[in-house]
């Protein structure tokens, strides 16, 4: 369930995915794909997004066994994956552009 907060504190992400802030800061340091937003005192502010990718990781280490290094390569290829409504757009175009053909030559 998605809550309609912003940010949240490391504390709160902690107790949402029932992992040690040492664990947090970890991944933050290894994973490029999690950056939460840190304030001039180095305090972390993590959205929604981040949270995804941790539990994300984390049913990666956890439940599927994968390494560190595995985790990364996933998380790179994940990222790379157009998302539903870009698919969709592509399609979209290239329907259109077939259309046009058709029409021109009528």
């Amino acid at each position: 369930m998605k809550s309609e907060k912003i940010y949240y504190s490391i504390k709160e992400v902690s107790q949402l995915t029932g992992l040690p802030f040492s664990t947090l800061h970890y991944w933050e340091s290894i994973f490029k794909q999690l950056s939460p937003k840190k304030n001039e005192g180095g305090t972390r502010f993590y959205r929604q997004e981040d949270i995804d990718i941790i539990n994300r990781i984390k049913y990666l280490r956890q439940t599927e066994h994968m390494t560190i290094e595995a985790v990364k390569k996933r998380l790179a290829i994940d990222g790379q994956k157009r998302s539903p409504t870009q698919t969709a757009i592509d399609l979209l175009q290239q329907i259109r552009k077939e259309l046009q053909e058709i029409k021109n030559l009528l």
